[in-house]
């Protein structure tokens, strides 16, 4: 009886949270005016159109993200990010030929990251690696910046629950006024990022 109590004090000590930054930022659902992001729901997965669509620097960034944010996550594990690159082999062998070299586009890297965090949100170490390179080839896009907070705040092992708010606020803020992205996009990621911010302390200010 002793036994069951502190196992129960212990999980309710716990926050309430819907789940982790990865799995319950559905921020797609600003974008659900957009054919591309309809293809990829219609289809449940992807295509060679929208393949070819994700890799087109005609395509917004925040479309991009929003179209593979739109892929979704399963508990069991999916594998976007591989079959990302064999559609790319046929539609695109130009860019597919280049991943995993130091010619990958960071269109693609990025891209690749964030379905690989999606596909496996429990690990997500060579994901987070993927997203910051290609942050550090586009510091200018606040959607790219926005997404890897993300993916690296996922790993709660080596970041604590008050980085889960500080990182994307720092974003917010070093991008104010110059922001790729939807605001009601941004709105859906914030109003599960805030529920962190508890666990700063004094410290609200990144």
């Amino acid at each position: 009886m002793k036994k069951l109590c502190i196992i129960l004090c212990l999980l309710l000590s716990r926050p309430v949270f819907a789940d982790s930054p990865l799995t319950s930022t559905d921020f797609y659902q600003a974008y659900q005016d957009l054919p591309a992001v309809q293809m990829i729901i219609n289809d449940r997965g992807l295509s060679e159109k929208s393949a070819a669509l994700l890799v087109d620097d005609q395509t917004p960034m925040d479309h991009a993200a929003a179209m593979v944010n739109a892929l979704g996550w399963d508990f069991n594990g999916k594998a976007n990010a591989v079959r990302f690159v064999e559609l790319l082999r046929q539609v695109r062998p130009d860019i597919a030929n280049k991943i995993d070299t130091s010619s990958e586009p960071a269109r693609v890297l990025f891209l690749r990251g964030y379905m690989k965090a999606l596909d496996n949100y429990f690990d997500v170490a060579e994901a987070s690696e993927m997203v910051k390179r290609a942050q550090g080839k586009l510091p200018n896009d606040f959607t790219v910046a926005l997404i890897t907070t993300l993916v690296i705040a996922q790993d709660d092992k080596k970041y604590t629950w008050c980085d889960r708010y500080m990182f994307p606020t720092g974003v917010i803020q070093q991008f104010h006024g110059r922001q790729n992205m939807r605001q009601k996009a941004v709105d859906i990621i914030m109003e599960y990022m805030i529920l962190y911010k508890e666990y700063c302390g004094n410290k609200t200010q990144p």
